[in-house]
């Protein structure tokens, strides 16, 4: 059983969503935050990257989260932002390249996450909790929603339909990105709330940091006896997991150590079959990797027999780490090597050549974690390695906040 609430939605005035809401947080850096804000002077990153609105400070200044707060009372003010006067769920309809998913928009509870019927597969790290953490506490306010999935019912499927087909947009827009984003508000929340009673478990997709702060939050007030009936959800967007769709998180490998790039390719080629190939083409299939190192392309796929049979072993980045990574290039922590970097999936091969030809090493194009693995993993209680999943859209914060 999945406990989830309505809530009064603190929202941007209908005209104003396209401009106020913007992408995560943590899909984008200081400076490229400041650029965007710089665009666009009401977009919602002042607030959640707050530090764009000082000349030079550090992000975890305590000057930043004040700030944060300052802002969305001055937007609550001047009525940029408006409550909405009842407890509401809401629709959310993201549509990109053709395919299109539907969120509920309401709160989850904190209790669901210790107990375990929320699940995980990422661990954090304390610096990007401390931050979130601080600033839910300081602001008052959830600002970015987390992305939760669950195994989809007819029931919730129906509701949510009906009010799609029934009720009137609050907000329509299509971001410079091609993104188009919709929301609606549905008339009978408890209806949603009694479905999800029949729902097991959910499972976060992305947002950790943000979930596990918000539980840092609750028990933190709690501890502190400064509790309210607000700090025991957290904001949330839950898909059905036969909507959402999971790119690969790509590899770029800056340099090869004391290898040349023909010692490197002999060096893989005990584990995987190597063929060049004469353009570009994306992996078709499983543990299919497609390599681009000295302006050529190479497809590189698995031996038989070196896949081990459990789930954590059987991820593709399971492979490439075990057998690439570590193996031939002693990258033992992925997530803090800096010879390793990330790509998601939404920048194009492109992309990945135009770095490889500035900076060197090799690029890595993945086959996508699948959000079968996904629930797997998350079922197991295990945790998968670091830049698994890159899911696309990317919910837009600002466009819900809830105060606590």
């Amino acid at each position: 059983m999945v406990d989830i609430r309505g809530f009064k939605g603190i929202r941007p005035k209908n005209d104003l969503a396209g401009r106020i809401s913007d992408l995560p947080y943590d899909v984008v850096n200081t400076e490229e935050a400041r650029n965007i804000v710089q665009k666009e002077n009401l977009s919602f990153l002042k607030i959640d990257r707050a530090e764009v609105n000082f000349p030079n400070i550090e992000f975890n200044n305590p000057k930043v989260y004040l700030k944060a707060k300052e802002l969305i009372e001055e937007y609550l003010d001047k009525d940029l932002f408006k409550v909405d006067n009842k407890e509401d769920i809401y629709v959310y309809e993201l549509t990109f390249e053709g395919r299109v998913q539907y969120g509920l928009v309401c709160l989850s509870s904190v209790e669901d996450y210790l107990n375990e019927n929320i699940k995980i597969h990422e661990y954090t790290l304390p610096e990007k909790e401390i931050d979130r953490t601080t600033h839910i506490d300081i602001t008052g306010y959830h600002t970015g929603p987390i992305f939760l999935l669950y195994r989809k019912k007819k029931k919730i499927a129906d509701i949510i339909e009906k009010t799609v087909r029934e009720v009137k947009p609050r907000f329509d827009f299509t971001t410079d990105k091609g993104v188009r984003h919709r929301g609606y508000i549905v008339e009978n929340p408890e209806d949603i709330i009694e479905a999800f009673k029949e729902v097991d478990n959910t499972y976060i997709a992305d947002g950790h940091h943000r979930c596990k702060s918000a539980v840092n939050v609750y028990l933190k007030r709690k501890q502190e006896n400064r509790l309210t009936e607000g700090s025991k959800y957290f904001l949330s967007v839950i898909f059905p997991t036969d909507e959402v769709r999971i790119l690969p998180y790509n590899r770029h490998v800056l340099d090869l150590g004391e290898l040349t790039e023909t010692e490197f390719i002999e060096k893989i080629k005990k584990n995987f079959l190597v063929q060049e190939i004469e353009d570009e083409q994306k992996p078709t299939k499983k543990y299919e990797i497609t390599m681009y190192m000295g302006n050529k392309f190479y497809k590189l796929n698995i031996k038989e027999g070196l896949i081990e049979d459990n789930i954590l072993d059987r991820l593709d980045v399971s492979v490439i780490q075990k057998y690439i990574f570590d193996e031939i290039l002693h990258i033992k922590d992925p997530r803090n090597d800096k010879r390793l970097d990330f790509i998601g999936g939404i920048n194009g091969v492109d992309y990945l050549v135009d770095k490889v030809n500035k900076k060197g090493g090799a690029a890595f194009i993945m086959y996508p974690t699948t959000v079968e693995e996904l629930l797997e993993v998350a079922d197991d209680k295990k945790v998968m390695p670091p830049k698994s999943t890159w899911f696309e859209p990317k919910l837009n914060s600002g466009l819900f906040i809830h105060k606590l």
